[in-house]
């Protein structure tokens, strides 16, 4: 949990580790926190790689076929049995992915169309539809507004990155996406 301290006229807000996990550790979503939202449980009872990058007080999580998004600690079980399918699908998903989980790392730092378009980029490539779900979804996962994601995507479908399908968000040209996650 964040806490806050005030020095002066300065207000420093530190947000420490999580207190249980290593990094690179599997986990097993258990819950969806306080969302009513369907689409939020999507991945409950997903089996995932977890990574801290030091400056969250959550946990980035990759699920094979559904990508990263950031989890609360609260909704993980830490001490998962993963199934060796499980395994076997996420080692496979991680494999095929553009880019290393530590793109996060750097995502989170950059404007909001750098961030989408890094994290579309990072989606696996073999897999056209980048994203299936909503626009509001991915801005949750994201710590974005829908407004500012749909803006971004608007940015991005018009130099042609990406395209809007009744199917999710299509890569178009991964090359402007990997400019437009460092140059935006």
């Amino acid at each position: 949990m964040p806490t806050d301290r005030t020095a002066g006229e300065h207000l420093e807000v530190s947000i420490p580790r999580p207190p249980y996990g290593r990094d690179g550790q599997w986990v097993r979503i258990v819950s969806a926190g306080d969302s009513t939202n369907p689409e939020d449980f999507v991945n409950l009872g997903a089996a995932g790689q977890a990574h801290w990058f030091g400056h969250e007080g959550a946990w980035f999580v990759t699920v094979a076929g559904f990508g990263t998004a950031v989890h609360p600690g609260e909704c993980l079980d830490i001490a998962p049995v993963p199934a060796d399918e499980e395994v076997t699908e996420l080692r496979s998903h991680l494999a095929r992915s553009a880019q290393p989980p530590t793109w996060l790392a750097q995502a989170v730092t950059l404007p909001a169309v750098a961030q989408v378009a890094a994290w579309l980029n990072a989606q696996d490539p073999s897999d056209r539809v980048a994203w299936r779900g909503s626009q509001e979804q991915l801005a949750r996962m994201l710590g974005l507004s829908r407004v500012t994601v749909n803006r971004a995507l608007a940015r991005l479908t018009g130099v042609g990155a990406v395209r809007l399908t009744g199917q999710g968000i299509v890569v178009t040209d991964r090359r402007q996406l990997d400019l437009l996650s460092t140059n935006s």
